[in-house]
């Protein structure tokens, strides 16, 4: 099975309305998205799979608004199986979307998402990879430490500021489409393996970014 996943990584610095008006926009973008089941692993008590319950909204949209870090997986389980992970730890906020690989442009339904989002809390970064290959380790990492390129990534105007701006970022050796907020930098289809001509590409662009073996990029 193909798993699509979308992490997205936000400056710790938005509201409640905000964040409700985030997760809302997220589960309209894709319903399956919506949860059976929460796993609220900052609580030693918490059972792996319990029950949702819309009444946990709230709750989970005032835990991305404060200060204390917290993790919570919620599933959905019934029929098509996706999940949402949503976070907060030291210098940002983690939302990180799981769900079968749509048809169509990746690209363009990573737009539609970021377009959905506008107006609300918008993230700085985002990867696009396939959840269980080889680019996974992705999943941790974020503002503070990027060390790897994903296939595809998303800038908002102030992470592209720190790599010299919008402008040239556009001249990237890659595919760079404008994008809500930012600009998204396309190297290969997150399901292909790495051709050497894709190989090539990344370590050109990890050049063009300033991404060394010893020095990761940082947006803190």
């Amino acid at each position: 099975m193909n798993v699509l996943c979308i992490g997205l990584r936000f400056r710790p610095e938005f509201t409640l309305e905000q964040w409700t008006r985030t997760l809302r926009a997220i589960l309209e973008w894709e319903p399956s998205l919506a949860p059976t089941h929460v796993h609220r692993r900052d609580d030693p008590a918490a059972v792996p799979r319990e029950p949702w319950t819309d009444a946990l909204w709230p709750e989970l949209s005032s835990r991305l608004a404060g200060p204390k870090p917290f993790s919570w997986g919620l599933e959905h389980l019934d029929g098509v199986e996706t999940s949402l992970d949503a976070g907060r730890g030291l210098h940002q906020n983690d939302v990180l979307i799981a769900l079968d690989k749509p048809r169509g442009s990746l690209v363009r339904r990573f737009e539609s998402l970021l377009a959905a989002l506008q107006g609300a809390a918008v993230p700085a970064l985002g990867f696009l990879y396939e959840c269980q290959g080889p680019d996974a380790e992705l999943a941790m990492q974020g503002m503070q430490r990027l060390d790897r390129l994903p296939p595809v990534l998303y800038l908002d105007q102030r992470a592209a500021e720190r790599l010299g701006g919008l402008p040239r970022l556009r001249d990237a050796p890659a595919d760079v489409h404008p994008s809500p907020g930012g600009l998204i930098i396309e190297l290969r289809d997150p399901f292909d393996a790495p051709s050497p001509d894709d190989q090539r590409r990344a370590e050109s662009l990890a050049a063009y970014l300033g991404l060394a073996e010893d020095r990761p990029l940082s947006f803190v």
